[in-house]
């Protein structure tokens, strides 16, 4: 009978063949997948049909036929990241197809299972697609709970530049449809974050955002104009020269932080409206406020090349795109039933 160990070796060669030739990984995927379930180790198995369906996500005209087996993963495996992560690329792949409403269930499913096994990485992306989602849709409203509390999760992961965009992206919808006043709390958080990390396209790019929402909901705020403007400036002249001392970055983390809390206490104080709202925890989005230390899936300390780069891991494709449903390696090794202490769930 073929070992744990062996079953994990060819699953990895699955996946590092996947990454260069899609169609060539899937009788590999399919061969872990029967050799798994014959020794009855179900959650390689799980992860085994998982890559089956990534590989056909990324094959045109069978993008379809993979949500049987993103389904039969998260059956195998029900309550474990792999279950997660196969919600997770169901919905991308049914976004890809047009289908808006079984993406966001799909999505709302990752974010429960997350929550479920405190994984805050994996809990604040897929918060972060079903915002996405319905910020592409135009229901901005109810995404606002969610990019709140993924900016909190994100933040907790050691991912400050994440919760940047995040923020930054809602501000701008916000401002875009004209609701500056609404928009002033996350551009502001998006700045100041920015500055903290020393991001200063990304801080030139949310003030000037903010200093355009903060003239049009309050054009009597003369002094809030002149130190947006004055930060503004001196960016566009002074570059990276225009760096913030430590205690001028703790302040920028304090500030940000604070507003993120103002954000999440309305939310929770909101009445869900509107479709998909609040999965997950809409009953008690304020978890995102307790101390850091549950598990993630990030490797602590460590900023990564997807970080660096502030490229989400899906490029989140707007409806009747195709989506390619390849997650990072360092997603799902994290998870792997190779990893030591992973138990058979049969």
């Amino acid at each position: 009978m073929t070992g744990r160990a062996e079953l994990s070796a060819l699953l990895g060669w699955a996946r590092a063949v996947q990454r260069g030739d899609v169609p060539g990984s899937l009788p590999l995927f399919l061969e872990v997948a029967e050799r798994a379930a014959e020794a009855g180790e179900s959650l390689v198995a799980a992860d085994a049909w998982l890559g089956y369906g990534e590989s056909l996500g990324q094959i045109d005209g069978r993008e379809r036929e993979s949500l049987r087996y993103f389904d039969r993963a998260a059956s195998l495996a029900p309550g474990t990241p792999v279950a997660a992560l196969a919600s997770l690329a169901a919905g991308d792949v049914l976004r890809g197809c047009g289908d808006a409403e079984p993406a966001a269930d799909s999505y709302a499913r990752a974010v429960t299972i997350f929550e479920g096994i405190d994984d805050v990485f994996g809990e604040c992306l897929a918060r972060r697609a079903l915002a996405d989602l319905q910020i592409s849709l135009d229901l901005v409203d109810e995404a606002m709970p969610q990019v709140a509390c993924a900016s909190m999760l994100a933040l907790q992961a050691d991912e400050p530049e994440l919760a940047a965009d995040l923020q930054g992206m809602l501000g701008q919808r916000l401002a875009a449809s004209k609701r500056f006043g609404d928009a002033v709390s996350p551009l502001s958080v998006a700045a100041d974050l920015s500055r903290m990390l020393g991001n200063y396209p990304m801080e030139m790019r949310a003030r000037s955002a903010l200093l355009n929402a903060v003239y049009f909901a309050e054009p009597d705020a003369t002094a809030a104009h002149h130190a947006q403007l004055a930060r503004v400036m001196e960016l566009a002249t002074a570059g990276a020269g225009a760096d913030a001392g430590p205690a001028d970055r703790a302040s920028c983390e304090a500030r940000a932080r604070f507003r993120l809390a103002g954000q999440l206490r309305a939310a929770s104080s909101a009445t869900p409206h509107g479709w998909r709202s609040q999965p997950g925890s809409r009953a008690r989005p304020g978890r995102c406020c307790s101390p850091p230390g549950m598990r993630c899936l990030k490797t602590a300390g460590r900023r990564t090349a997807w970080s660096a780069s502030r490229a989400p891991p899906t490029c989140w494709p707007r409806p009747g795109t195709k989506t390619a449903v390849s997650w990072p390696t360092r997603v799902r090794s994290r998870h792997s039933p190779s990893s030591s202490g992973g138990t058979s769930l049969t």
